[in-house]
């Protein structure tokens, strides 16, 4: 195990991101380990929005219909409000999460001591947004013409057209499979994290995952899962125009 770290270390220095370039690196170990804790119940928080927000599709099978959807059927406008209501609240979680993903990833690949507090949270953000875009895409999918709605511009959250596209773009492809067996595999290299309820989240939602990608689970090396993750910070989920970190202050 210290081998195969010791390799994950040299490739994430490699990579050219320096300790110094980020913001957890400029505070003192007090400061830094407070700053870790306060993002793990984060994720708890905006997790159990996500919760909310799909279980708000299984109240509404009028509007999320739980099976394929037969014959013509049209929402009225206080319908196609509550849908576009209900796909808001979604994206506000998801990119909460996905921005406290991409801030502790970024600090996380280059060395364990003292920061796999902050694996943890991009981890546990990365699984909570997986799981439950799984599911909410699984009943958005149920009627056809609800992808053409949820694909309309939500200036709001500066969302340009097809918002609902780059979602399904996301997380139904190789590269989601392939980040949470990355994820995985150095999840088991490292101490859990010390947040109860997190323990909690990411081990019901990573039972999700594999059961929904039976027979499809990839086995990565601690190596090639720092690769996998690695290149994560070089996509982009959706072209956010405004400051998510100040939303998420507010809220």
């Amino acid at each position: 195990m210290r081998k195969a770290v010791a390799v994950a270390v040299f490739l994430g220095m490699a990579f050219g991101v320096q300790a110094g370039a980020h913001p957890l690196a400029d505070l003192d170990a007090a400061s830094r380990a407070a700053s870790q804790a306060s993002d793990l119940r984060s994720v708890v928080i905006f997790r159990g929005g996500l919760v909310h927000a799909v279980g708000r599709t299984e109240l509404r099978p009028d509007l999320f219909p739980a099976a394929r959807r037969r014959g013509t059927h049209l929402l009225n406008e206080a319908q196609r409000t509550e849908v576009r209501d209900t796909w808001k609240s979604f994206l506000d979680y998801t990119l909460a999460l996905d921005s406290l993903e991409r801030f502790h990833l970024e600090y996380a690949v280059l060395a364990w001591k003292d920061r796999s507090p902050s694996f943890h949270v991009a981890r546990g953000a990365f699984l909570a947004q997986y799981r439950f875009a799984l599911d909410f895409i699984h009943r958005v999918e149920n009627d056809p013409k609800l992808p053409i709605l949820l694909n309309e511009p939500l200036p709001a959250l500066g969302l340009p057209a097809g918002s609902y596209d780059r979602l399904k773009f996301r997380f139904l492809n190789v590269t989601a499979s392939s980040q949470l067996a990355a994820y995985g595999a150095l999840a088991r290299l490292l101490p859990a994290p010390p947040d109860p309820a997190l323990v909690e989240a990411a081990a019901a939602d990573e039972a999700r995952l594999l059961e929904a990608g039976r027979g499809r689970r990839q086995i990565l090396t601690a190596a090639n899962s720092l690769n996998v993750l690695a290149k994560v910070g070089q996509q982009v989920t959706f072209p956010v125009q405004v400051r998510v970190s100040e939303w998420m202050g507010d809220t």
